[in-house]
């Protein structure tokens, strides 16, 4: 690929509240999936992998038999435990790191076709508000490439948690790209491409960047409340055992004080009360600070995905002109992606058409 990486970028702005864990479990069948083996489970925290002939000479055999708990390795004959530590393992992280921060997998299936049932189709998953029915121009395929934006994040509260979260953005219409995000994990991808297809019109890969930053956004804040939520179980049972101390401590002070007619030892009780007040406060300060949930997120590797796509245009007649609109075939959704509104940037379902001659969302007419 020649396009440049994207820098690394802090977020500490982030308070999300999830636990995330990134296992061996999770960093080695990732790793082989995207490196081109076939994965499949075979029962609890135990699965079948066949590799690819290029990874055979690192694993030392073409199938493989991984378990995941020491319990289950050893009551499956023929597998192999991974855990830390482990020369898999070991060499999962080598082979991983050695893949590069930027990648580039192509589709293994064939060209796609137009579907027959195309205008039922656009007429159940479009409307083009005030316009005639859509009449279809032209077609053709050409080669969308969805980007994998993969971020480290590390969420830091009273304990420490670190995850890989991905985010699929849609090269050609700057769209998060929900397909791959639920597929993305099960496809058979190539290194290199075995078809031909001229390749679609790509948006800047920096602003593809910036939609992922805003969709991880997202994605780590709905995953985040678990943690948040036992923080601040745990933080509530520290705050009050702290005040109870200060409570105990305070009140024994005051009956010194209502007890002593010493102007001496008067003033002393009253500057012990009024520190002891004072540290409570320090102490509550540190507790809530200590159970705050943070997450710093770093860009660690960029994945293209190659995909052929149909691209369908459309003309569109409103009033006395015409308008002329361009969609995506996606054959791994198997329908049509929604089109981004030009003016906002965001995926509708209901495009309407301006003066001025263009198709906006319905929110942007408000």
């Amino acid at each position: 690929m020649n396009d440049r990486p994207m820098p690394d970028q802090p977020y500490n702005d982030w308070k999300p509240d999830d636990r995330l864990n990134f296992s061996p479990v999770n960093l080695v069948t990732a790793y082989l999936k995207h490196a081109g083996a076939v994965v499949e489970p075979a029962g609890y925290a135990l699965f079948q992998v066949l590799l690819p002939e290029e990874l055979i000479p690192a694993f030392g055999s073409e199938e493989l038999l991984l378990a995941f708990d020491y319990e289950v390795a050893d009551e499956t004959p023929g597998s192999t435990f991974v855990t830390h530590g482990s020369h898999l393992l070991d060499t999962t992280v080598r082979l991983a790191l050695d893949y590069g921060r930027q990648t580039a997998l192509y589709w293994s299936g064939k060209l796609p076709a137009l579907p027959r049932s195309l205008e039922e189709r656009l007429s159940t998953r479009l409307e083009f508000r005030h316009c005639r029915p859509p009449r279809i121009e032209a077609s053709w395929v050409a080669e969308n490439i969805y980007y994998g934006f993969y971020f480290r994040c590390v969420f830091r509260s009273f304990e420490k948690t670190e995850a890989v979260i991905p985010v699929f953005i849609d090269g050609c219409q700057g769209l998060p790209a929900p397909a791959f995000t639920r597929e993305a994990e099960n496809l058979f991808l190539l290194e290199e491409p075995e078809y031909q297809a001229a390749p679609a019109p790509m948006r800047p890969l920096a602003d593809l960047y910036l939609v992922a930053r805003q969709e991880l956004g997202q994605l780590v804040q709905q995953q985040a409340r678990p943690l948040q939520q036992t923080a601040l179980r745990l933080q509530e049972r520290e705050l009050a055992k702290v005040r109870s101390y200060f409570t105990e401590t305070a009140a024994e002070i005051r009956q010194k004080l209502a007890a002593s007619s010493d102007p001496d030892k008067k003033a002393r009780l009253e500057q012990q009360l009024a520190a002891t007040q004072t540290d409570q406060e320090r102490r509550l300060q540190d507790t809530r600070t200590r159970y705050q949930v943070e997450v710093d997120a770093r860009l660690d590797h960029l994945v293209a995905y190659h995909l052929p796509c149909i691209f369908i245009r459309l003309n569109l007649q409103h009033k006395t002109f015409n308008l002329a609109q361009t969609l995506i075939y996606n054959p791994l959704q198997g329908d049509i992606e929604l089109p981004a509104c030009p003016r906002c940037g965001r995926a509708s379902s209901c495009l309407v058409p301006t003066a001025a001659g263009q198709l906006l969302c319905p929110d942007c007419l408000k």
